[in-house]
């Protein structure tokens, strides 16, 4: 059997799949692994994809970008009055809800965000099914930003059926680039904090997840909707209709049609220069029948885009200050997002995460695509999933053990997963024949101050022994503390609620 992990986003889409114990994205016709989430309309058919991007420049009007920004939205939204200010297709609203108005046919028509996205999604099962992947099923698992509220959830699961997927569960994008490089996954035991920086066409986001015994916790994260592939689009734009201002005389930054045409050669030209040291830029008839070639070098593009990549990092200073964390506290960095694959971005993170991992192995747009196939693969023979809860109670704070001689050590972090059990075991110096243990509490931060929870007090027993301890936290939140010395078989216990 198979199952597909969806990735849907602002300016493309892309669907992975989960066969045979394998993961991987499947290219659509042109043998991209990405596809435009684009819907044109004309006057002979309903275009998708590479399609209707082919076709934006003449179709602008009815041509329909970023339907991701208006799902599950109202008109009252302020991030919905910013996409209808810039979008080229009308936006109206019909029976209290938001639609595009568009030419079809040669007739005036109406379609929601949902029809729009369900338009895509039918491409990605298209895809699916060109591979043979879909022969046997159209189980998925959808990776959503962490932001989608309720009516955005529910409008993408409607496009999504419509669509012909059968959704099984809905993930987080920041869990979906965990699980792409299975990370708490293959070692339960290993406990560690993960930075997922995500830098996609609409928006740059940075979360701080904490990953205990493979369970996975959001420490927080920062969003910024301003900042994103476009912008640096727009950089490259404006750097070739200068350079042709400049040989020409001639100014076409005021001319729709040839921004259009600059700003497909420019996103063409960053996907080159993620591999190669340099891209041609080669318009037909640009401007006033006057043809454009230009080369443009890494060195060149980094120097144009390394203030706006500064800013995007601002979203990594904000999440650190957010969770109370330093770039030393981060052991691995998940890079995501088109953008991502920026050379200049990817080694700005590896200067400001000298001791993390930089994760850049799986090309970062297919990244969360892939993560949610693999979690499609896990739930593969399971149905009803979509409103199952997953949730797992956790510790709310840490929990620490004070010894006779005023040391403290950590026994159990913050969010480790309930009920557990563990053992530790103690060494008491070689005179002392009674020992006195003082468990303590300490919750959201370093600084807050250390709450007695339990008193385990052993007395007359031999110099120098060794105590083990063990901890049992219930389901029910009950702490059960036993420290015994094994040879004389001397022990106290305690049962505390911990909050």
């Amino acid at each position: 059997m198979s199952a597909f992990g969806l990735r849907f986003g602002s300016t493309t889409a892309c669907v992975a799949v989960y066969r045979d114990g394998k993961t991987d994205v499947i290219a659509n016709d042109a043998g991209d692994r990405v596809t435009p989430a684009i819907v044109a309309f004309t006057q002979h058919e309903q275009a998708v994809g590479i399609a209707a991007k082919q076709g934006l420049i003449r179709n602008a009007s009815n041509t329909v970008i970023n339907v991701k920004q208006l799902l599950g939205r109202s008109r009252s939204e302020s991030e919905v009055e910013e996409v209808a200010k810039t979008s080229k297709v009308k936006i109206v609203e019909r029976e209290n809800k938001l639609v595009y108005e568009v030419e079809y046919k040669d007739k005036t028509c109406y379609f929601s965000p949902v029809h729009v996205a369900s338009v895509v999604f039918r491409k990605m099962m298209d895809i699916a099914e060109s591979h043979g992947g879909a022969a046997d099923s159209h189980d998925a698992v959808l990776a959503l930003p962490l932001d989608f509220i309720t009516p955005q959830t529910d409008a993408i699961l409607e496009a999504a059926q419509k669509g012909d997927f059968s959704v099984q569960r809905v993930i987080s994008e920041p869990a979906a680039a965990l699980l792409a490089y299975d990370i708490g996954q293959t070692n339960n035991s290993l406990n560690s904090t993960v930075l997922v920086y995500r830098l996609g066409g609409s928006g740059v986001d940075a979360t701080v997840v904490r990953v205990t015994m493979g369970m996975y916790h959001v420490l927080g994260t920062v969003s910024n909707k301003n900042l994103g592939g476009k912008q640096v689009q727009e950089l490259i734009v404006k750097h070739f209709a200068e350079e042709f201002k400049k040989k020409w005389k001639c100014d076409c930054s005021e001319n729709g049609r040839a921004l259009a045409k600059l700003r497909n050669a420019s996103e063409t030209c960053i996907h080159v220069l993620s591999t190669m040291q340099s891209a041609h830029c080669s318009i037909d008839s640009l401007f006033e029948g006057i043809d454009f070639n230009s080369n443009l070098s890494r060195s060149r593009f980094e120097m144009l885009a390394s203030s706006f990549i500064q800013r995007c990092h601002e979203t990594l200073e904000e999440v650190l200050n957010k969770t109370e964390l330093t770039t030393s506290d981060i052991q691995q960095v998940v890079v995501s997002g088109g953008c991502g694959k920026i050379p200049l971005l990817q080694q700005q993170l590896r200067e400001k995460f000298p001791n993390a991992e930089l994760l850049t192995s799986i090309p970062p747009d297919e990244v969360i695509a892939i993560g949610a196939a693999k979690q499609a693969g896990l739930l593969l023979g399971k149905t009803n999933l979509l409103r199952e809860e997953v949730g797992v109670p956790a510790l709310s704070a840490d929990i620490l053990l004070q010894s006779t001689n005023d040391s403290r050590v950590m026994l159990l972090e913050k969010m480790t997963p309930i009920p557990t059990r563990c053992q530790f075991k103690l060494c008491l110096e070689a005179e002392q024949t009674s020992a006195s243990l003082l468990l303590l509490q300490q919750a959201k931060s370093s600084t807050d101050s250390l709450q007695p929870l339990a008193k385990l007090v052993l007395k007359e027993i031999p110099a120098g022994a060794q105590l083990e301890l063990l901890l049992h936290i219930r389901s029910d939140g009950s702490l059960h503390a036993t420290c015994t010395e094994p040879t004389s078989g001397i022990s106290t216990s305690v049962t505390v609620d911990v909050s």
